[in-house]
């Protein structure tokens, strides 16, 4: 396995178990922390190992694989979980609005008596709509935090030995 999908699993196995825990997945709510420290721990562990600067490209690439394996792992603990807490998490809702904001425990109530009622067949496609939904987020903000990861942690200048060619003259 190469130095990038080492980094990359790392990142991603810890933002999918992160997201996928139910009173730790919370923090995500904050603009997805998890999710962009996953990418950003794979970007931290690649700048780490590799003997070259890292670039933000190579950090992008991180990310989108930091990305797609925490969705598998998230999905893959994370709605097992949603099925089988379900329902106490309902009622843990429930209670949280009672004592925060009656005038919405009603409400909340009622959607949780519903959400109780349905058959597995009737809960899919919201679960599918949202591991869809939850995919594209992941990646996207892996991602950020794979280009944010090489930004902070890549110190290292490009030199002339490491440094791209240079564009061909132009004869126009």
């Amino acid at each position: 396995m190469t130095d990038k999908m080492r980094a990359a699993l790392t990142g991603g196995v810890t933002l999918g178990l992160l997201s996928s825990i139910p009173p730790i997945s919370f923090m995500n709510m904050c603009c997805c922390v998890w999710v962009i420290g996953g990418g950003a721990l794979a970007s931290y562990l690649y700048v780490r190992r590799s003997p070259e600067p890292v670039l933000l490209g190579q950090g992008a690439e991180l990310g989108v694989l930091a990305g797609v394996a925490g969705t598998i792992v998230s999905h893959s603990i994370g709605i097992p979980l949603g099925l089988i807490l379900g329902n106490s998490f309902n009622q843990f809702l429930l209670k949280a609005f009672q004592n925060f904001n009656p005038q919405v425990a009603e409400e909340v109530r009622k959607q949780v008596e519903i959400a109780q009622a349905q058959t597995f067949a009737q809960k899919l496609p919201v679960i599918l709509a949202t591991a869809a939904f939850n995919s594209i987020i992941y990646i996207a903000f892996a991602t950020l935090g794979g280009l944010l990861g090489v930004k902070l942690f890549e110190k290292r200048q490009m030199t002339i030995n490491n440094a791209a060619p240079p564009p061909p003259p132009n004869f126009g």
